[in-house]
Order: structure tokens, then sequence, then C-alpha cells
């Protein structure tokens, strides 16, 4: 099976002792095949496409066309300059994972 996945270069680095607050919505889109649940990884890379540390996961979502809003930190045990998004999927599945509006945020209270 063959994953895609989204990085960017980080305007500031993660750094290591200073964690980051961030809110994102993320959802299975409807017209994924079979209805796979999902789940969002983000992992802190020292290079572009590297994935250095995991640095969050989301629970898994099962409901295909409903967004859904969690709250997270990344908490790096050392330096990042590229964050990764990785979907990660059921065995041989085949599912869309969509993520939009990933903002800071001041906690996860």
């Amino acid at each position: 099976m063959l994953n895609e996945s989204a990085g960017t270069e980080l305007c500031s680095p993660l750094e290591p002792g200073q964690p980051v607050f961030f809110t994102v919505d993320i959802g299975v889109a409807a017209y994924a095949s079979n209805d796979n649940p999902a789940k969002l990884e983000l992992w802190g890379g020292a290079t572009s496409c590297a994935q250095d540390e995991l640095l969050w996961t989301s629970p898994v979502i099962e409901d295909a066309g409903t967004w859904h809003t969690f709250c997270g930190v990344l908490n790096p045990s050392q330096r990042y300059e590229h964050l990764m998004l990785w979907p990660v999927q059921a065995a041989g599945a085949s599912t869309y994972l969509i993520v939009d509006n990933f903002r800071p945020a001041t906690s996860c209270d």
C-alpha cells in the first residue's frame, strides 16, 4: 500500500523543552473507499521528509464525512525544522484522511 503524506519547513523550529499546543480538524473523506478508519501522525524531522520523532497521534477516526477537532501538544526531545503529516490506515485499507485548520492553541484544557 502506498501512503501519501504532507510536510513543511517550519518558520521557526520546534525546540526541546518548549511545548507547542495546537488544534486541528481531521476527518475521513465521505468518498473514501470502504469507509476504513484512519488516524494522523505528526513527525518532527531535521530534514525534509524525515520522520525522526513521532510527536503526536490523533485518535482513530471511524465515521466518514464528519469533521473532528482535536487539541494536541508537540513536545520534541530535540530541535526539528520540519513537520510531516502522516496518515495511518488499517492494513490493506484505502482511506482518504482530510486535514484542515491546523492552528496554534494556548493549551488543551
